[in-house]
């Protein structure tokens, strides 16, 4: 007899639980009449496990080298081994890459912050993605408008809009489709910068329901593009999220026109901050 039945796996990850098979009142035969109190009963026994399957895989065209695709699996991630075929064996959610970055570090500017996401699993649809930390914005409560960047295909799985929260500085994302897990997920949206400087904060991302855990994001410490005055040269850790410099002064020069006694004189100032 071979039979089989779906169910839907539990949200975080566990090893395979023994599964046991067991029968009991069997039809009765001539030496086993259950009227004789003789039912056939066999032992309850630990059923034997897949140990032949081996989920294949191939190389992903990502930075990060063990990331793997099983195409002839349900999973489209993993490293696969023998075991992997064990009866509800769940894979542990993790995030695989997790950055966050800015566009400039202008006090009271719009500034663009870019993320970078993927797990090792796939993000079921109606799921949300919350990335925390994110204070001191000038930008008040209300839904934002997610870019998808670089056709990375955020628009195709994920919400064009996110709810943000200014007090918690936190901004919640919907999947909208099963995401592909492994692969690299960029978006943008915009916050105003506050108008007094503030230092690199600590950003956290999670997601529900599946248990990923509530982990920092990697802040982008590559330098933002240079200002197109040509004053103002970023440094490298200036693309941190929300990281706002304090205003000054670049040019401060004053000079007059005529220093002929009785003379009338043009006073020139210029500024640039």
């Amino acid at each position: 007899m071979n039979f089989s039945f779906q169910v839907t796996n539990p949200q975080c990850g566990q090893e395979s639980p023994p599964v046991c098979v067991r029968a009991s009142d069997i039809a009765p035969t001539a030496c086993t009449a259950c009227a004789l109190g003789r039912c056939a009963a066999p032992q309850r026994m630990l059923m034997r496990r897949d140990l032949t399957t081996v989920y294949g895989t191939g190389s992903v065209s990502s930075l990060y080298p063990y990331v793997k695709y099983g195409p002839s699996a349900a999973i489209t991630y993993g490293d696969s081994a023998i075991g992997d075929a064990f009866p509800l064996k769940v894979y542990s959610p993790a995030w695989v890459v997790k950055k966050i970055g800015q566009s400039t570090t202008f006090p009271s500017k719009a500034n663009t912050l870019s993320v970078t996401v993927a797990t090792n699993v796939p993000l079921v649809r109606d799921s949300t993605v919350t990335i925390s930390g994110l204070t001191g914005s000038a930008t008040p409560d209300g839904q934002l408008s997610l870019a998808d960047v670089d056709s990375s295909g955020f628009g195709s799985y994920f919400s064009s809009t996110g709810t943000w929260s200014s007090k918690s500085g936190s901004l919640v994302v919907t999947v909208v489709q099963d995401t592909v897990a492994g692969t690299q997920y960029v978006f943008s949206f915009t916050l105003t910068n506050p108008a007094c400087p503030q230092g690199p904060l600590n950003v956290t991302i999670t997601s529900s329901p599946l248990c990923l855990p509530t982990v920092l994001m990697c802040q982008d410490m590559v330098a933002p593009a240079a200002s197109a005055v040509g004053f103002y040269m970023p440094a490298p850790g200036d693309a941190q999220a929300l990281f706002v410099k304090a205003w000054s002064f670049l040019v401060f020069n004053a000079w007059q026109k005529n220093p002929y006694p009785g003379a009338a004189n043009a006073l020139h100032f210029e500024f640039l901050a």
